[in-house]
């Protein structure tokens, strides 16, 4: 109870209007007990729908009370026992409520071309769309007015200006204890979105558009399409808050991402769906994805052949694998799901053969060791045919049979002796459903 006691001796009753409040000066070592008394409580955040911050004003309002109730008792008070009982007073006004529905509202800049949908099913709830007019009026307006945030000042600076063309507006209503949890779990949900997307809409692209007479690759992404630059949480009609990503946004997104048209949504894997509930090949799968939409939203190419390569690498199989195995690996999924059935462009091949080499020098800090536009190209092809294995057979196989088809598949040298792989797995499942059934 130490860190208890510690927060408690700083808390004063403020003698301007009885309040009792932090001690002036006091308050960054009072913080830093209030986070070690949340993180000692435990508490499932998403069970209670709770983000940290949001359980650390918990413990606040607790701590804040405690010193109250030992300032104005002359009794000798058990700290430990008068602690539980402010703890169940605060957890039963906060947790023994249902939480509260905020609407999240945020502008991004993707367009269907043709019509865009009114709704977007993202499992436990829905992306609504929302006219250009209501997101002004309704949300963006009051926001900016709102005295007690920055928002305006945030506005204003910020590059990006949505107009009513080349964006959409959309609205969730998510139910949470706080407007952090509810934020942070729509942008998961949209994350993973955003990069099935992406991944369904530039799979197997190799090159991005150069300018005309360029001799190096622009500083550009292969996609503009990523999480909004911000979100507004409301509670009922009053706004609450806003979040802004930490992203380098002083350049601003691309004005619009076109998508061919709807149907687009139905071909996306879904695992947006179930974000919170994905486990074994899926959760592995939606993490690559994120990494896929880390690289192809970065401006780097650097940076976006990193992003791509930890993808590679996630997927390839078990860890302690050497570079050259793990390009094998990635090379015969690629064959595998034969999308360059009459072979590679000769550069991308290029590329990819000189990639395990490139890897290792980079892990060396070789000082020749280069990464050039040819290399990221490669590295993405590479992980769009791993992905596209992963996503064409995770209801078939599990984790063990990606790991023999990878493994035995790179010592083939023909489509039979690949078939031979394919068959040994479909025996072995047949076994292991015949050894379950016993």
């Amino acid at each position: 109870m130490e860190d208890v006691r510690e927060a408690v001796d700083r808390v004063w009753k403020d003698p301007r209007n009885g309040e009792y409040r932090i001690e002036l000066g006091k308050e960054k070592e009072f913080r830093r007990r209030v986070i070690s008394v949340s993180e000692d409580l435990n508490l499932d955040n998403d069970r209670h729908r709770l983000s940290e911050h949001g359980v650390v004003e918990l413990v606040q309002d607790i701590l804040l009370r405690l010193g109250k109730t030992i300032e104005t008792t002359d009794e000798d008070l058990d700290l430990k026992k008068e602690f539980e009982n402010q703890k169940q007073v605060v957890f039963s006004e906060v947790l023994g409520n249902p939480p509260n529905d905020y609407q999240i509202v945020f502008p991004l800049n993707l367009q269907v071309l043709g019509s865009m949908p009114d709704e977007i099913d993202i499992g436990e709830t829905n992306l609504e769309l929302i006219k250009y007019e209501e997101w002004q009026e309704k949300y963006l307006q009051p926001a900016i007015k709102n005295q007690s945030s920055n928002f305006e000042s945030f506005y204003e600076e910020n590059p990006n200006d949505p107009d009513r063309f080349s964006w959409s507006y959309w609205r969730v209503i998510f139910p949470a204890r706080d407007a952090r949890y509810a934020i942070y779990e729509v942008q998961d949900t949209l994350q993973l979105l955003m990069a099935e997307i992406n991944f369904i809409h530039h799979k197997w692209g190799i090159s991005m558009p150069r300018p005309a007479g360029s001799g190096r690759a622009p500083r550009d992404r292969w996609s503009h399409l990523q999480s909004p630059f911000v979100f507004l949480a409301f509670s009922g009609d009053e706004f609450e808050r806003y979040y802004a990503l930490d992203y380098d946004y002083r350049g601003g997104l691309a004005d619009r991402t076109f998508m061919p048209n709807i149907e687009d949504f139905d071909s996306l894997p879904g695992f947006y769906k179930q974000r919170d509930e994905l486990s074994g090949i899926q959760e592995l799968i939606a993490n690559t994805l994120i990494l896929f939409q880390d690289g192809i939203t970065e401006p780097v190419f650097r940076r976006s052949f990193f992003d791509f390569w930890r993808g590679i690498e996630h997927l390839a199989g078990k860890e302690g694998l050497d570079n050259e195995e793990i390009v094998k690996r990635a090379v015969f999924a690629l064959h595998f799901v034969g999308e360059f059935e009459n072979g590679l462009p000769s550069k991308t091949e290029e590329a990819i053969n000189e990639l395990d080499t490139t890897r290792n020098m980079l892990t060396h800090d070789w000082p020749d060791a280069r990464i050039l536009e040819r290399h990221r190209d490669a590295a993405k092809v590479l992980l769009d045919g791993l992905l596209t294995l992963y996503l064409e057979h995770w209801d078939e196989y599990d984790m063990s049979d990606f790991q023999y088809l990878l493994e035995f598949g790179t010592m083939t040298q023909s489509e039979g002796e690949i078939e031979q792989v394919v068959d040994s797995l479909e025996r072995l499942g047949v076994l292991e459903e015949e050894t379950d059934e016993g």
